[in-house]
């Protein structure tokens, strides 16, 4: 795992990514014998995790385009949404044969600040209800489900089941749904959060 730390900060950014993303897409393709120990996943996904967090121009390669912000010198459009795409399939594998939680809450992070794949939202927003994850795994599931519903665009479904969250018993579940209610910038949803 000590490549992984040298490529968050090898230059080039789009090749060192890019390995990074062949590492975890090769890495979760395996079987589940395969893959290792609890602490060689961690740190893999961490430090994807960090390249998308501490290095801007790495990150900028694996976010969606948007219509708002122009393309980034380093890739092309076609580029990115390959490696994008890449990684949606990695992590996606990953969020469903991953049986920590810890690391299963990572991943949910990771897909929220990347992603903006519609098919995520079902396999993220299923893991709001699971009963197995902490407190803490719930809130990155509801972040991670709000950052990608207001990439993919809120419709009355995504932002009923934001608003049911708001009015749970538990108070950091209620503030975490109100942060991912607010992402999506809906001004339906600060309606509902201004009541």
């Amino acid at each position: 795992m000590a490549a992984c730390e040298t490529l968050v900060w090898a230059r080039p950014v789009d090749d060192a990514t890019r390995s990074l993303v062949d590492l975890v897409a090769g890495f979760y393709s395996q079987s589940a014998f395969d893959r290792g120990t609890l602490a060689g996943r961690a740190k893999l996904v961490s430090s994807l995790f960090q390249i998308v967090n501490s290095n801007p121009a790495a990150a900028d390669l694996l976010r969606p385009l948007d219509a708002a912000t122009p393309e980034p010198s380093a890739g092309t459009g076609e580029d990115r949404e390959t490696d994008l795409a890449r990684l949606e399939g990695a992590l996606r594998t990953a969020l469903v044969f991953e049986t920590s939680p810890e690391l299963v809450g990572s991943l949910l992070r990771l897909t929220g600040a990347i992603s903006a794949n519609e098919d995520l939202i079902a396999l993220v927003g299923g893991f709001i209800i699971r009963p197995q994850l902490t407190t803490r795994e719930r809130q990155a599931a509801i972040e991670a489900y709000g950052a990608i519903v207001g990439r993919v665009g809120i419709t009355d479904e995504y932002r009923n089941i934001l608003t049911q969250l708001i009015q749970s018993p538990d108070e950091q579940v209620r503030f975490a749904a109100a942060g991912a209610l607010a992402s999506t910038k809906d001004p339906a949803s600060f309606v509902i959060l201004s009541e």
